[in-house]
């Protein structure tokens, strides 16, 4: 939704870092599989199930490590789209703050803009979750257990808080999305334009 939202007010493409991933998770090997995407390869039908196996750390870091398998893919779009001239929008957890630095080194910052939006008002996340107007939301697919929503909300509220960490390690601007959404979109959008 945010990634859309700036699409449509930047009036540039937006694609999202999940359907990249999905694509390389359909060509993986059973092999390398469990290796590449541990999150998905444990996960099952119910998010209630998943939830109550795994604590919020151990999701981080698989997330984290099935994130690094996208890296190649997304950094071949990008440099499709430098060399083509055409600008993109490119959103997920994918995209860690590590090789957005890392791209903005080798291509220059006026080739790549990056802002991080971070959300770590758990409880906030959670209400947002039953605000979705994503057609086939995952979280609201799969979840039936009240609880489910909060251990969901808490293991995005550590996954920002480590991207936050990153983003001043690698001197990347963030914007904590939490409260006055507009506003901080609006934040976002005049951020990307000063580049």
């Amino acid at each position: 939704m945010l990634a859309k939202k700036m699409s449509i007010m930047l009036s540039v493409a937006a694609v999202s870092a999940d359907s990249l991933e999905d694509k390389i998770m359909a060509r993986t090997s059973k092999k390398d599989f469990s290796a590449l995407f541990p999150h998905a390869a444990t996960k099952g039908s119910s998010n209630d199930e998943f939830y109550s196996q795994y604590s919020t750390e151990r999701i981080v870091d698989d997330y984290i490590k099935q994130g690094m398998a996208t890296h190649e893919v997304i950094r071949n779009l990008i440099e499709d789209c430098i060399k083509n001239r055409t600008d993109i929008i490119i959103e997920g957890h994918q995209i860690t703050p590590k090789n957005v630095r890392r791209m903005i080194d080798l291509h220059g910052k006026e080739k790549i803009r990056s802002i991080l939006l971070l959300k770590k008002d758990k409880v906030k996340i959670a209400a947002d979750f039953h605000k979705s107007q994503t057609p086939d939301d995952w979280i609201l697919r799969k979840t039936k257990n009240p609880g489910t929503f909060l251990k969901i909300a808490q293991m995005i509220s550590a996954y920002s808080k480590h991207f936050e960490s990153e983003a001043n390690t690698y001197e990347l601007n963030s914007i904590q999305m939490d409260e006055d959404f507009d506003a901080k979109i609006n934040k976002a959008i005049e951020i990307l334009r000063k580049f």
